[in-house]
């Protein structure tokens, strides 16, 4: 990371005043700052997570994550990706929080590879680590996740990623 975009970090401490994490972070939103979060949680509750997505969190870690895994995400969000621990996405389509659409909406086919690569988006790595562990080129997962973004009719990876959950593509 560079001098230009510092790192600022801080501890929210539990809901007091009627304040909670969540509306901490949505103050900087409503006045048009677009500085990366990432929330650090010892909760996996569905709605928390959802709840932190709709509000802008480009991070969602449990804070027992590893010191490298904290790193890779800080990366991550400063290069404009998000990080979202795989167990709080999980914690998600296991409550059911999500549901597909009413009115027999059409699901989006993806291929065998959208849907890996999907998956490691929720989990929220980047594209090169994606295409590490899928052992492609960088390049080849771009355009798997332009693939991903345009079948889905979404502008981004967190949009991607709500929406698969809801519509239970992974």
């Amino acid at each position: 990371m560079s001098d230009e975009h510092p790192f600022t970090g801080s501890e929210l401490k539990p809901p007091t005043a009627g304040r909670d994490g969540i509306d901490t972070l949505r103050e900087p939103r409503r006045r048009g700052d677009p500085i990366p979060v990432i929330i650090l949680t010892t909760f996996e509750e569905p709605a928390l997570f959802e709840q932190a997505v709709a509000a802008g969190a480009r991070g969602f870690l449990r804070k027992d994550v590893s010191p490298e895994e904290l790193l890779a995400a800080i990366e991550s969000v400063h290069a404009g990706q998000t990080a979202y621990a795989p167990t709080a996405s999980q914690a998600v389509r296991n409550a059911g929080q999500f549901t597909p659409p009413a009115g027999g909406a059409d699901v989006p086919t993806l291929t065998e590879r959208e849907r890996s690569v999907l998956r490691l988006m929720v989990g929220g790595y980047a594209n090169r680590e994606i295409a590490s562990m899928l052992f492609l080129a960088e390049g080849t997962v771009k355009n798997y996740v332009s693939g991903v973004l345009d079948k889905l009719q979404v502008r981004d990876r967190t949009q991607a990623v709500l929406k698969a959950i809801s519509l239970r593509l992974i």
